[in-house]
């Protein structure tokens, strides 16, 4: 989470607002205070964290070996 510029407070739990923010930027929000993300920067960021955990149970440290036959 603090590679996408997401801070974790002491409380262990990070703000709505906050998460929503980072989603959007995968979807191409441009995070400026004055402006809220769209439904759609949202819609292809979400679409991007579906990617993110599909590549990780692929390719990440659980997944499982390919053999050849």
């Amino acid at each position: 989470m603090q590679s996408w510029g997401l801070e974790i407070p002491e409380s262990g739990c990070p703000r709505l607002e906050d998460v929503v923010r980072a989603i959007a930027r995968l979807g191409g929000f441009v995070d400026r205070r004055k402006n809220d993300p769209g439904t759609q920067t949202l819609w292809i960021g979400m679409q991007r964290c579906y990617d993110l955990s599909n590549a990780w149970n692929k390719f990440g440290p659980g997944a499982k070996k390919f053999s050849p036959d």
